[in-house]
């Protein structure tokens, strides 16, 4: 999120803590973003679940080899580790795999895709914006806030730097006051969500006007956040959609044009019901729907 460290980082200091240190978990052990650190000069600590917590949890499973029911709990949380950073293949797997590589120049073909695949990646993410954007586009205005392109792809993809995940589509629901209320579909680290957002002049909008908290208090019972900093509420696709780690099959499946869309349709099924149970749900007299 918005300056997220710096705001934690802020809070402990105020607090009067002088000797502060960061520690930034991830699944992959990324360095966070240049939007999440904020104007923090202070250096970064990096963990991941991939291999820091996944061997801590190992060690945990061999020290607690004489408690069964404590060993049972790390053992469920090691699996949640492993599903969550794509690192489930079993060993039997692991020895299937390897004979059949090893078999006439599978191992060649393996090694080209392997090559190309942060290209794959990029690509499928790409098409997906591409064929979201064409379909939304039939009845809807897109609008440059924070829209996704080129450049952002290559941050998240190219960069172990500046990255930027906070890019997606967005377009105009409703206005009040002047202000554009608007849906805003929105990649993160690890999630693809959707929720209202309000724009004044091109840019989003930090608001703490009555008429902003009475549309959040409204709809926060369909919603799976409520109102934060640059949100109203909002709610995550589900099956979620995971450019990031790029290994759940949902994911994965995207690249092919009839499945992507299918999903597509799927996922703007979802924020369609989403916008009629705002209209719903949404009581202030002086929002104007588009």
């Amino acid at each position: 999120q918005s300056r997220q460290l710096q705001r934690y980082y802020e809070i402990i200091e105020n607090e009067g803590y002088e000797d502060i240190w960061i520690y930034y978990l991830t699944l992959d052990g990324r360095e966070p973003s240049t939007q999440s650190v904020g104007n923090i000069d202070q250096k970064i600590d990096l963990i991941s679940y991939e291999f820091h917590i996944n061997e801590w949890i190992e060690s945990c499973i061999e020290f607690a080899a004489r408690q069964p029911s404590l060993r049972e709990s790390l053992v469920q949380y090691q699996a949640v580790v492993k599903e969550l950073t794509g690192n489930t293949m079993a060993q039997e797997q692991k020895d299937e795999l390897l004979e059949l590589l090893s078999q006439n120049d599978n191992i060649i073909r393996a090694s080209a895709i392997a090559e190309n695949w942060t290209n794959v990646k990029w690509q499928t993410e790409w098409r997906f914006w591409q064929d979201l954007e064409r379909e939304l586009s039939v009845n809807h205005l897109i609008l440059d806030c924070q829209k996704y392109s080129k450049e952002n792809l290559d941050s998240i993809y190219h960069k172990s730097r500046n990255r930027n995940p906070w890019y997606g589509l967005m377009y105009e629901f409703a206005q009040i006051d002047n202000i554009q209320v608007c849906m805003f579909i929105e990649r993160g680290l690890n999630d693809l969500y959707y929720g209202l957002t309000m724009v004044e002049n091109g840019d989003r909008k930090v608001s703490s006007k009555e008429n902003y908290k009475k549309i959040a208090d409204d709809i926060e019972g369909i919603c799976e956040w409520e109102r934060e900093e640059l949100w109203l509420g909002g709610n995550y696709f589900k099956p979620n959609i995971d450019f990031e780690s790029f290994s759940e099959k949902e994911t994965l499946v995207l690249l092919n044009k009839e499945k992507r869309s299918i999903r597509i349709k799927r996922s703007l099924e979802e924020i369609k019901d989403f916008e009629l149970k705002c209209k719903e749900k949404i009581t202030t007299h002086n929002i104007v729907y588009k």
